[in-house]
């Protein structure tokens, strides 16, 4: 009963919520990539002249795994691999952000678009503490993984040889 309730009080809620945060700020940036590319310029971390394409892998590819990632988090499939995509690009972002305050360089942020999410103005330490929230939720389905409302789930169970299943699936196959 435990794993149920963690399943679905828990693991399905920061998985949704992940989703819809990491979904709509690739929507955002893909409806306008050029302004998301002028904010990853703005950042200063590669040099537009010898690392164009670095900016422009940036520009294309963060949006699309960002999505994916959703899409993948929305239906709880590669739940830990999903997450731990997200993971990696909040520890990017949480780097450049960093390496701004600490430069100096003032720029927005442009993560969600033209919106602001919780934080308003230019890149500062609200941005990181808002990221790091979003690390800690990434690490819980990281350790956990999907729980029992997902794919990576029904999987699992369809790869075990009969009769090895855990109780707590065998008391929601008879119920």
């Amino acid at each position: 009963m435990g794993r149920w309730i963690e399943s679905i009080v828990v693991l399905l809620p920061i998985r949704l919520a992940l989703a819809g945060v990491f979904g709509f700020a690739a929507v955002m940036k893909l409806a306008d990539p050029q302004a998301f590319g002028f904010a990853v310029k703005a950042f200063k971390v590669v040099d537009p002249e010898e690392g164009g394409h670095v900016l422009m892998m940036l520009t294309y590819g963060v949006p699309w795994a960002e999505l994916i990632a959703a899409l993948l988090l929305i239906i709880g499939f590669w739940t830990r691999g999903a997450a731990s995509l997200l993971g990696l690009l909040l520890l990017m972002f949480i780097g450049g952000q960093v390496s701004l305050i600490t430069r100096g360089i003032s720029t927005e942020c442009a993560c969600f678009g033209e919106m602001e999410l919780i934080c308003e103005g230019p890149v500062g330490w609200c941005h990181i503490a808002r990221n790091a929230v979003f690390m800690l939720l990434t690490l819980v389905l990281i350790w956990r993984g999907g729980g029992l409302v997902s794919l990576d789930h029904r999987q699992n169970r369809a790869g075990k040889p009969a009769g090895s299943a855990d109780p707590v699936d065998r008391v929601a196959d008879e119920a």
